[in-house]
């Protein structure tokens, strides 16, 4: 664990160009797959494409809760996509599915990060964050590292 193996990130990559085997993916195992491999350093295009395309299907889209949205959203600021239409749906479910309230501290700063990184613009969404970083339960909870995160 912690270690990075080039043959292992390739076949897995490689193993999500399998259109058959990602549509099985949930929420979850979508974000978690991005994340994993964002971490990593992995940079396959062709891979990127098909988790954002997967990340657009409608039965999965409307299945993710903030702590996965968020992540995925880093991931895809990570992998430097022009994730425009991403994150134009991620910011509509954040607003209208409320799920910011859910989001704890760090995920609120993954947030922020990954719609900065991904090219937001959304005054009403940046407001929403910025909201919910001052709740009191929230700002406790954050590191110095976040709070500047969050400020900026």
């Amino acid at each position: 664990a912690g270690l990075r193996d080039q043959a292992m990130v390739d076949a897995l990559a490689n193993r999500l160009l399998d259109r058959l085997f990602l549509e099985q993916f949930t929420a979850q195992g979508l974000a978690n797959s991005a994340w994993g491999l964002a971490t990593l350093g992995c940079r396959n295009a062709m891979v990127v494409q098909a988790l954002e395309e997967r990340a657009h299907s409608p039965n999965i889209l409307q299945t993710f809760n903030a702590h996965y949205l968020g992540r995925l959203m880093w991931a895809f600021g990570s992998f430097g996509v022009d994730g425009r239409k991403f994150l134009r749906v991620a910011e509509r479910l954040l607003l209208e599915g409320n799920l910011l309230s859910g989001l704890n501290a760090e995920e609120l700063t993954q947030v922020a990060l990954a719609s900065a990184a991904l090219g937001s613009n959304n005054r009403q969404l940046g407001d929403a964050i910025a909201e919910h970083a001052s709740n009191p339960d929230v700002l406790s909870t954050c590191s110095g590292a976040q709070v500047m995160d969050l400020a900026c």
